[in-house]
């Protein structure tokens, strides 16, 4: 709500609008993102489970594969929900929740007037015409990385961010950190898809030529309000008012196996946790927020604030083939994108690193999955 004060209109006005069609009241136990599920536990323990919990890529599948989130009665009516808000959320051939409202696209950030001055194509034009793909964030990011004394001293760089772009360039390039399969959730590492996305990776973080700022991850956001970024993964990028026209935004792009204009995307959900029975008050609250969220102009006028009037509309408003991240919710998942990209870093060839880092994402998907 720091970042987007209108983040819980939605769910606060239908909680209001629920109350005074059903009767009763509708408790809502707030509690620091990261304890959630910790908070669900311990009321499981209690015997009082509450009916509804909050879903992200950083719980979901998880919480199913422990029994803490059971799934839905599969008479329950689902009908109308869009089916990539229910594929979000179904695991092992069973559905345990349900996406709502719009989705929150993992995307770059980028500053136009950098672009503009090298003549380069604008990214989000490359991305309409589907040819914003590896090459052109290479040609992009290489182009705007510069030494503007020639004192040896990067003094622009082309992009930078936390070390989970490791998981999105993966996943653009059509391949999978994790692979759930029938009798497991098994290791994607040593995938051909994979080993060409690294392979890409590590062109970006080696100079010359390569465009990544490896070793500011402590004050990138500050180096793009600043003017000293060309380009950022811009989930958690406030968009500051003396940025408004500088700054736009574009999906990542799409690597050689990957599918152009695809979208990687956050649907945030919910379910129902293990010993919870009011599915049919839970389905009914979720379906009161979908045609809130669909039908009240407030909430478009949100999503053009945040994006982009143009953005909006064409990355919400038509059909756009999403994708969903469930790579973030196993044992020490961040450790290990640090360590790809540290061994990438480091000029490790990235089918050694496959090879070498397999083994611990496995242990670490038994860990959490398949014990």
């Amino acid at each position: 709500m720091a970042e987007n004060p209108d983040a819980l209109n939605a769910f606060f006005g239908v909680r209001e609008m629920f109350e005074a069609k059903y009767g009763g009241t509708f408790e809502l136990i707030v509690v620091p993102w990261a304890d959630i599920t910790a908070k669900i536990i311990s009321m499981q323990a209690a015997d009082d489970a509450p009916n509804m919990m909050l879903l992200s890529d950083q719980s979901f599948p998880l919480v199913a594969a422990k029994n803490i989130l059971q799934p839905l009665p599969e008479e329950l009516d689902v009908s109308w929900v869009p089916q990539f808000y229910i594929d979000a959320y179904t695991y092992m051939g069973k559905t345990y929740g349900v996406g709502t409202g719009k989705p929150s696209l993992s995307y770059i950030a980028y500053n136009k007037d950098m672009f503009e001055l090298e003549g380069l194509p604008d990214p989000f034009d490359l991305w309409k015409e589907g040819k914003w793909d590896y090459d052109a964030f290479y040609n992009a990011g290489s182009t705007l990385t510069k030494d503007f004394d020639n004192d040896g001293q990067i003094d622009q760089w082309g992009f930078c961010t936390w070390g989970t772009y490791v998981s999105q360039l993966i996943q653009s390039n059509g391949a999978r950190l994790v692979l759930f399969e029938e009798d497991g959730a098994y290791s994607g590492l040593k995938d051909t898809k994979t080993i060409e996305a690294l392979t890409f990776i590590q062109k970006m973080l080696k100079m010359p030529g390569g465009f990544m700022n490896p070793a500011n991850y402590q004050t990138f956001q500050a180096d793009f309000i600043a003017g000293k970024l060309a380009m950022t993964h811009g989930v958690y990028l406030p968009k500051p008012a003396e940025m408004k026209d500088t700054m736009a935004i574009v999906p990542f792009p799409h690597g050689p196996s990957g599918e152009p204009m695809s979208m990687h995307v956050q649907v945030f959900g919910y379910g129902s946790p293990t010993g919870a029975t009011n599915f049919e008050g839970v389905m009914a609250f979720l379906y009161m927020m979908e045609q809130e969220v669909k039908t009240n102009p407030v909430y478009m006028e949100i999503g053009k604030r945040l994006y982009g009037d143009e953005a909006y509309t064409l990355l919400f408003e038509e059909e756009r083939k999403y994708e969903y991240s469930n790579d973030r919710n196993f044992a020490d998942v961040w450790s290990i994108y640090w360590y790809i990209a540290d061994d990438l870093q480091q000029g490790i060839p990235p089918a050694t690193v496959a090879e070498t880092r397999d083994p611990e994402v496995q242990a670490a998907l038994d860990k959490s999955f398949n014990d």
